[in-house]
């Protein structure tokens, strides 16, 4: 069994290669986890659209002047948006990986809710937005309390 060993120079000790903490892991899940939260909104928003038009029965997704390319549109632009929204948890996460993983479970989280909640006709913009970040907020510090890895 070989052992690291810790090198020291005039700038002090320093870790060798195999020891030095990855940034890139903390980076890869801060960008996986925002895909996913992006894909899961995109298709959960598309499947409320298709079936509220089933149910009414009526020109729902002609109202929203919806395109025949609304079935791929729709889970890429969230997608994208999500996307966006995980670049500044990815610079949070080169220095501070466990905080950006909590901080993204709360934001992705509360920006999928908000997203989903904004279909809800009459809803109020800040309504939605305060149960998004509450809701968010509660489930984050559930899963956290139970140890669940994200």
């Amino acid at each position: 069994m070989t052992t690291a060993t810790n090198t020291t120079s005039a700038a002090g000790p320093s870790l060798e290669p195999q020891e030095r903490p990855s940034i890139g892991a903390g980076v890869l899940s801060i960008f996986i986890m925002s895909a996913w939260f992006g894909v899961m909104t995109g298709l959960l928003e598309l499947a409320v659209l298709v079936i509220w038009q089933q149910v009414k029965s009526s020109a729902v997704l002609g109202v929203l002047q919806v395109n025949r390319h609304f079935p791929w549109m729709i889970p890429v632009a969230s997608l994208a948006v999500f996307l966006a929204c995980g670049f500044p948890l990815a610079l949070l996460a080169c220095v501070r990986p466990k905080l950006a993983r909590k901080v993204g479970a709360v934001v992705f989280g509360a920006l999928s809710l908000f997203a989903l909640l904004k279909l809800v006709p009459g809803l109020y913009t800040a309504a939605a937005a305060a149960l998004a970040l509450g809701v968010a907020h509660r489930v984050a510090r559930r899963i956290d309390r139970q140890g669940w890895n994200l």
